[in-house]
């Protein structure tokens, strides 16, 4: 209350400053930009609450127009980060018509760009049921993708966008000419208005960060929604990309603060160094170990690991007890395998985080850079190099280009031979003559392991269920299944990917390949869009480990994820090699059943266990927290030892992590 109180003073002594300055033509163009960006964010949140009702359930109108007040911060912010620096040159005391037609114009060109990144993110939100956030920065990664995408599939709406921009700026031009010729106040005033002005719109770019943090949540999901505005949540990750952390003060961000450094190492060591089959080596490295006893044994077996993108259970019949018939090759290798009904992804909708996760057992910490952001510089443990350390080759194959989310950079850094989008060639007919996907990625993993030494580690990771779904399966598969799956985009892409798999899993039989490898298949994050009651739902994905002859079929119901997937393969496969990770061997009954999740881009740090989920802040959806609360202080100790060994390159020794 006390922070609106000080906005509402200022606009009050605002308006007095722009009577004593004594020039309604900058004040009147001032206000129609700074209104037009204002109602646009208006229009977008009454939009986007009309075209997706049924995301808003329990909001009454009232509590819709609270939303709207609330909202209203973080529109500000948005609008005065998007056209701040246009609003202070119309406002500079130059007596000159041309001056507020070219400043307008710029202005109104702005105010329709404006329009069609919310009109954007209200079509995205129809697919992943959030704002535009982290996925922005596929624009700096993925540029050329998005661009085949856009070109394919939307030119005409961009076409139309762009010629609004243009009407727009014309608009500014014919505004500015009704309004006349500014004139210029007492100097005193127009110093007063002008520093003012400045301040205001500086405030994007120096106010408190918690401006930026995911604003509104704390009342909800379906609130925190229609609280923000994409342009908000596009620049709060555009921040969190260039400093990360830098969304934390001491108030949201405990686990940095106020977490005493000792108590959180010895609140790791309990979590992930516990093992009675495990022993530490190195005081230096407080986490690394090495294992002494193997609780299965897959040595000299090839493995294969599927990650693949998106994946959900409900949609798996071998998963749900449904009968979708979607997946039958994935349905029959699940049926072979150990299926682990408690399983969590580290982050809850980014490719890049479970991907690394899977491969270096770090999940992302709050404050801390990630991979792709500087930790690809630290040493770590590296799949790829702990199997090439056992005699394996490693192969990793995916159907996006090679920069596309840091995906092809990452699986090298860790150690694999990498094939990308690049190095397809098309065989099915697409929207997009040039276009590959998953049938083609399969095929070229299939060749290289045909023609490879064994043993192979080779890791494929999908792209069909990622949006937009037309772009990524071919027209037509299976000798016409695509015609089973009319009605959601997403089960029909799931099947393409399944046919694709079962012509891989062919190949693999007809060269003597099957019988001798071990599978792992795990979703790399949840599939964006439902809504859950509880936050740890938000992360749980499919994870089966198929080792027939090794591993006896079955559920197994031990709560673990993606960071346990590293020190779970050292274990089956019989590596001895020290290594460090956020997890443990599933196998490894001594240790605690825990999952770590990185909430919100990394913003927030939680711990699930059996009780259910905690971050380490009360702050942020206290209605979907449903852990013990001690754990929300665990949660906070175990992301400060992490953040420490990391940030002091007392993870793992270079010499082991990367190999010579």
């Amino acid at each position: 209350m006390v922070m609106w109180g000080l906005w509402l003073s200022f606009l009050l002594l605002g308006v007095y400053v722009c009577v004593r300055r004594q020039d309604r033509v900058r004040l009147y163009n001032s206000a129609w930009l700074a209104g037009g960006f204002l109602l646009l964010c208006l229009l977008a949140k009454l939009g986007l609450w009309i075209a997706y009702r049924d995301v808003f359930p329990s909001l009454s109108f009232w509590q819709v127009l609270w939303c709207l007040g609330r909202g209203l911060l973080p529109d500000v912010l948005a609008c005065l980060w998007w056209c701040g620096p246009v609003l202070v040159l119309l406002n500079l005391p130059v007596k000159s018509v041309k001056w507020q037609k070219t400043w307008l114009a710029f202005g109104f060109a702005g105010l329709g760009l404006f329009a069609l990144a919310l009109a954007g993110d209200i079509i995205y939100f129809g697919l992943v049921h959030r704002h535009t956030g982290s996925d922005i920065l596929n624009v700096f990664t993925s540029f050329s993708l998005i661009w085949k995408v856009v070109r394919a599939d939307y030119w005409a709406a961009l076409a139309g966008g762009l010629a609004a921009v243009g009407l727009l700026a014309w608009a500014g031009v014919f505004a500015a000419a009704k309004t006349g010729r500014p004139q210029r106040g007492p100097w005193f005033w127009e110093a007063v208005f002008l520093g003012m002005l400045g301040w205001a719109c500086l405030q994007p770019y120096i106010a408190w960060t918690y401006a930026w943090i995911p604003y509104g949540y704390s009342y909800g999901l379906e609130q925190g929604h229609l609280i923000q505005n994409s342009v908000f949540t596009m620049r709060n990750q555009w921040v969190l990309y260039k400093r990360p952390g830098a969304g934390q003060k001491k108030s949201q961000h405990l686990s940095l603060a106020n977490t005493d450094p000792d108590k959180a190492l010895q609140t790791a060591k309990h979590f992930l160094m516990s093992s009675r089959q495990e022993q530490g080596v190195d005081p230096q490295y407080p986490l690394l170990r090495k294992r002494l006893k193997f609780n299965a044994d897959a040595r000299g077996r090839n493995l294969i690991i599927l990650i693949l993108e998106s994946f959900q259970w409900e949609h798996v019949d071998a998963l749900s007890g449904g009968a979708t018939g979607a997946t039958p090759h994935l349905d029959h290798l699940i049926q072979q395998g150990v299926v682990f009904n408690r399983f969590y992804s580290c982050g809850q909708d980014s490719s890049l985080v479970g991907i690394g996760t899977i491969l270096s057992g770090v999940c992302q910490i709050s404050g801390a850079s990630y991979f792709a952001r500087g930790l690809e510089s630290v040493p770590v443990s590296r799949l790829g190099n702990l199997f090439k350390q056992q005699g394996y080759q490693t192969y990793f194959v995916h159907p996006a280009e090679h920069e596309w989310m840091y995906i092809g950079p990452l699986a090298q850094a860790m150690g694999f031979a990498v094939s990308s989008g690049e190095d397809l060639t098309p065989q099915l007919s697409y929207r997009s003559p040039k276009t590959v996907s998953d049938y083609e990625a399969f095929m070229k993993l299939a060749a290289i392991l045909q023609q490879s030494p064994q043993p192979f580690l080779g890791v494929f990771f999908s792209l069909a269920t990622h949006e937009p779904f037309e772009e990524f399966a071919p027209l037509t598969f299976g000798n016409g299944l695509e015609k089973n799956f009319k009605s959601d985009l997403y089960v029909r892409n799931l099947a393409y990917t399944d046919w694709a798999l079962g012509q891989f899993l062919d190949q693999l039989k007809q060269a003597g390949l099957y019988e001798n490898t071990v599978f792992v298949i795990v979703g790399d994050h949840p599939r964006r869009g439902p809504s859950y009651q509880k936050l740890k739902d938000f992360y749980r994905v499919p994870f089966v480990l198929v080792a027939p002859g090794i591993l006896a079929p079955g559920q197994n119901d031990r709560l673990a994820s993606q960071a346990d997937i590293l020190p779970t393969l050292v274990d089956l496969f019989h590596i001895r090699q020290p290594y460090a990770a956020m997890g443990n061997s599933v196998f490894d009954k001594s240790t605690p059943e825990f999952a770590f999740a990185s909430h919100m881009a990394g913003e927030h740090f939680g711990l699930i266990t059996r009780h259910g989920m905690t971050l380490e802040t009360a702050d942020i959806l206290p209605s979907f927290q449903d852990g013990l609360p001690a754990q929300r202080g665990q949660a906070a100790e175990l992301n400060r030892a992490m953040y420490d060994l990391l940030r002091q390159g007392r993870w793992t020794p270079e010499e082991i992590s990367v190999l010579k």
